[in-house]
């Protein structure tokens, strides 16, 4: 299988305001499902290099709630949902936004 080539650029300033506004929406999205919500990765340390995607993981206490899947596909990420099922074990969920 072949996978496609990771693009790092240069560190972007702009990935803390875009961070925030992610956790704000996802956090805004679960309410008070969400015990937190964080910009997480590469593009959460100031003045690094990394891929250009912003990765948001939101703590909750029971993934098995039938109201985040719904909250998170009132958030438009429902294309993130299937990884739902993969983090089940690790009660986080990670969601990683691709710019642009």
């Amino acid at each position: 299988m072949k996978k496609d080539p990771i693009d790092v650029i240069a560190y972007d300033p702009r990935w803390a305001e875009e961070g925030l506004a992610h956790t704000e929406a996802v956090a805004g999205a679960l309410g008070p499902l969400a015990l937190r919500v964080d910009h997480i990765g590469s593009t959460a340390v100031p003045g690094l290099a990394a891929k250009d995607v912003i990765d948001v993981q939101a703590l909750v206490s029971r993934l098995e709630d039938d109201g985040i899947a719904a909250a998170m596909a009132f958030a438009r990420h429902e294309r993130h949902l299937r990884r739902l099922a993969q983090v089940m074990q690790c009660r986080r969920l990670a969601l990683p936004v691709k710019l642009g």
